[in-house]
């Protein structure tokens, strides 16, 4: 018999997240889970640099009522800070969807380790504590300074401007996140109801969305040699 793409996306779920669960959502979960994963893509669609969304499904799987699936459209090894705040959008993306559609938002943002809230805090942290990128321009691995019963050997007010600049980074991508899902209603319903009517969204059906709506993803960047 002939293997179809169906099987093979089936076979790499079945790998990466697990056999389908037998849990029976009410309409109502159903219906946020939707706007949930919904946000999710989309954000992921428009303004991740480096990653393709390839599949979105409200089917509960061991551990989550619904995923969405991103892959580097190539292998990278590092990441710039355009693509670890594209990261974060597109974490922080659910918890703006339920929001904005409910005027509330559910416990699936959270929860604890690799959570929405869980993931997007580790990025900004790593971001302002390790790698540099905080707004305060604090400098250094501050995360080399952590004693051996957790706590950090940097003075107080060292230690509020980093906490500071990770909330900056969490609030400020939360609202251009915002911005664009608000202007961008009509497709956060649309995709939610394909999601509500069909189960789940393969590569080629999510494509098929945005081009209904003329929208294309962020451009993919481009390296500019210095001219020095």
């Amino acid at each position: 018999s002939v293997i179809t793409y169906k099987d093979l996306s089936l076979a790499y779920d079945r790998i990466q997240y697990g056999d389908k669960s037998n849990i029976k959502m009410t309409e109502n979960e159903k219906l946020w889970t939707a706007y949930h994963e919904a946000g999710h893509a989309i954000i992921g669609y428009l303004l991740h640099p480096t990653d393709d969304v390839i599949k979105a499904t409200i089917i509960p799987r061991k551990g989550s009522l619904g995923m969405v699936s991103s892959r580097p459209i190539e292998e990278i090894y590092s990441d710039t800070r355009e693509t670890l705040m594209a990261d974060i959008k597109r974490i922080v993306a659910a918890y703006v969807a339920e929001k904005i559609q409910f005027g509330s938002t559910s416990s699936g943002v959270g929860g604890g380790p690799g959570s929405d809230f869980d993931q997007a805090m580790r990025i900004a942290f790593n971001m302002v504590y390790s790698f540099g990128m905080g707004r305060s321009g604090l400098m250094g691995d501050f995360r080399a300074l952590k004693t051996y019963d957790g706590i950090y050997n940097i003075s107080e007010k060292t230690k509020q401007t980093l906490d500071e600049d990770v909330q900056h980074i969490i609030k400020s991508c939360m609202e251009e996140v915002e911005e664009i899902l608000r202007k961008r209603k009509d497709l956060l319903d649309h995709f939610a109801k394909e999601l509500m009517d069909k189960g789940e969204l393969e590569y080629d059906e999510i494509e098929e969305i945005f081009k209904r709506f003329n929208l294309k993803p962020l451009s993919r960047p481009t390296i500019k040699k210095s001219d020095a």
